[in-house]
């Protein structure tokens, strides 16, 4: 048997099972025996059905959109045989208990069923109409509506109460922010005034010192007009004052 075979044979199964697992909780619903172990079990029976509606899906789905895989295949035998074994322990507690279910139709041979001529007659009319009905209508899928949720008075005051403490929480947060970068922004300011401050004091130095070396070249040029040699070749010329004896007349004497 190929495994197309196989998913396609767990899917009949899994249908059969799903239709008696709501015919049994149809019966037990309808029951007079209320007590918490009818509870208990009525809840053990959704979540099974569930199970096995989800595994039934699986297969459909890989039987429709999935080649040969298997790994997949394997998964999907594992998943059935737990159904299965799940679904077998079910029936037994079910028949040890003190419940008189007529629905205890199964795919399992080894499984006993306890029906009588006439529900057998009235298990065989329901799964007509059953078939019939299911022919007709494709059988629902859950899907899950996004509703607008309900508030109270009492909820909806405590939520725009909340919101009002968000706003307030968010605008101290930016008031403290705005606070920081003020402070920031004056420190910057400054230590630019200080910049300013040791700027304009370099410019009052650079003049200071432009004017000790113009008073210095200004010197310099002075010592160089008025140099050693221009006062050499200005110095007087000097003359020899005679003597009487060396006069005309005192060489005439002689």
């Amino acid at each position: 048997m190929n495994w197309q075979n196989e998913v396609t044979n767990y899917i009949k199964v899994l249908q059969k099972e799903a239709n008696g697992l709501s015919n049994l909780l149809a019966e037990i619903s309808s029951s007079n025996a209320k007590s918490p172990n009818t509870s208990r079990l009525l809840n053990a029976i959704t979540v099974l059905k569930e199970g096995v509606l989800n595994l039934l899906d699986k297969s459909t789905s890989m039987i429709k959109f999935d080649t040969e895989s298997t790994t997949k295949l394997e998964t999907l035998r594992n998943e059935y045989n737990k159904i299965m074994s799940n679904l077998k322990n079910l029936f037994t507690k079910i028949s040890q208990s003190q419940l008189k279910i007529h629905y205890n139709y199964s795919t399992f041979a080894s499984r006993n069923r306890s029906m009588s001529k006439q529900d057998m007659k009235t298990k065989h009319h329901k799964s007509k109409s059953s078939d019939r009905i299911k022919s007709v209508t494709p059988r629902k899928r859950v899907e899950f509506i996004d509703q607008q949720p309900v508030y109270n008075n009492d909820l909806k005051n405590k939520i725009d109460k909340l919101k009002e403490e968000i706003d307030k929480y968010i605008h101290k947060e930016y008031k403290k922010k705005i606070s920081e970068l003020e402070a920031e922004n004056m420190q910057i300011r400054k230590k630019i005034e200080v910049a300013k401050e040791e700027s304009n004091e370099n410019m009052r130095s650079l003049e200071e010192l432009k004017i000790r070396m113009s008073e210095v070249e200004r010197r310099k040029s002075m010592r160089n007009v008025f140099s050693p040699s221009d006062m050499v070749s200005t110095k007087k010329q000097r003359f020899l004052i005679k003597s009487p004896s060396q006069t005309s007349e005192g060489f005439a004497t002689s």
